[in-house]
C-alpha cells in the first residue's frame, strides 16, 4: 500500500485529470454495483432466522427479505410467512446467467 501511495504525486494526478477531461460522458467513469461482475455464486440462508416472529405492534410481517442486493451473484434462501417448510429464493443475477442458474437449480 505504501509503495502505491508513493506513486500518487503531482504528475500522476495531473495525468488523471487530463484523462478525465478527454472523456465525453463522465458517468462512464463511475464505479458501482453496475460495474462489478462476479463469476461466483454466493448463497446466504436466512431459513433459521425467526424473521416472521417479529411483531412491531401490528402483527406478524407478511413479507421480509433483503432490502437490496447490491452485487450480482448473490442468492438468499428465506422462509415463507406460512411456516410450512417451503422457501423463497431471492437472487440477483445477470440476465445471461439466469437460464444456467435455472438449469442448475432444477438439476440439484
Amino acid at each position: 500500500i505504501h509503495e502505491g501511495l508513493k506513486q500518487i504525486n503531482d504528475e500522476y494526478l495531473r495525468s488523471a485529470l487530463d484523462y478525465i477531461e478527454t472523456v465525453s460522458d463522465s458517468s462512464t467513469l463511475v464505479r458501482g454495483s453496475h460495474t462489478f461482475r462476479c463469476p461466483n455464486l454466493i448463497v446466504n440462508t436466512w431459513m433459521r432466522l425467526p424473521i416472521y416472529e417479529a411483531d412491531f405492534g401490528w402483527g406478524r410481517p407478511i413479507h421480509t427479505g433483503p432490502a437490496d442486493i447490491v452485487h450480482e451473484g448473490i442468492v438468499y434462501l428465506l422462509p415463507t410467512p406460512i411456516n410450512d417448510g417451503s422457501l423463497l429464493l431471492v437472487a440477483r443475477l445477470e440476465i445471461s446467467h439466469m437460464s444456467c442458474f435455472e438449469k442448475l437449480l432444477y438439476e440439484f
